[in-house]
């Protein structure tokens, strides 16, 4: 069974952690070391995809000060969950971005598999 507080916190840490190492420990803590990654645009497999995922999502946004929240109840059951967000401009107001993780879960609670929908496109 998930701890869907616990996968949330993880999943939020892991995404915008100002410490690349940190941030790398974290991926190898919340995936399996055979996930997969996959977006509209892009694939990415492991503990190493994954790292590289995160690193540029940190570098295109994080770092400039666009900050991420969960917009509405995350739900699970059976494995999986479901992760709705949003994606905040530098000024803390304006919706840059939104969309939803679809994350399923192995045996172990970590993330096998990370399918993120956008509904609102970022910045280019």
């Amino acid at each position: 069974m998930i701890d869907l507080q616990h996968a949330l916190d993880l999943y939020t840490a892991t995404w915008t952690d100002k410490d690349p190492a940190r941030r790398s420990d974290l991926v190898a803590e919340l995936y399996s070391p055979t996930a997969d990654y996959a977006t509209a645009g892009n694939f990415y497999t492991g503990d190493g995809g994954i790292d590289t995922a995160v690193t540029r999502n940190w570098d295109a946004f994080i770092a400039k000060g666009f900050t991420f929240e969960i917009t509405d109840t995350a739900a699970a059951h059976h494995g999986a969950v479901r992760l709705p967000w949003r994606m905040l401009a530098p000024d803390g107001v304006t919706v840059a971005a939104a969309g939803m993780q679809f994350l399923i879960f192995d045996g172990n609670a970590r993330v096998r598999t990370d399918h993120q929908f956008i509904t609102q496109a970022p910045p280019a």
